[in-house]
């Protein structure tokens, strides 16, 4: 892929992921690709944020923790995306945070 990393290029990756795995048609799949990466955006969490946030996780599967499905990170921005929900953001109603979270740890991991 030519996108350098960042959101755009997670909206690709996201979109080509939700065709492949859902029945939605391409264009659905591009709508909802965007509408999960601007969760992100307009939440105020900056793409190197998390970027690091996996990093980090993944440097300390290496310690003696057998951490393959990165159950630390994905907790942690659960209750993060939830707590910006109840300081009055927007929780979306076409996806969940965990399928969310879900595709963001699925981009880090294949990018």
């Amino acid at each position: 892929l030519s996108i350098p990393p960042g959101y755009t290029r997670m909206v690709v990756v996201l979109s080509f992921r939700l065709c492949y795995s859902c029945r939605m048609s391409e264009e659905e799949c591009k709508v909802l690709a965007r509408a999960m990466v601007g969760v992100w955006v307009n939440y105020g969490f900056e793409y190197m944020e998390i970027q690091d946030m996996y990093k980090k996780e993944r440097m300390g599967e290496g310690k003696g923790m057998d951490n393959l499905s990165l159950m630390n990170m994905r907790r942690l921005l659960h209750c993060r995306l939830t707590a910006k929900v109840e300081q009055g953001f927007y929780k979306p109603k076409s996806f969940g945070f965990s399928k969310l979270i879900d595709l963001t740890i699925y981009y880090f991991e294949n990018t």
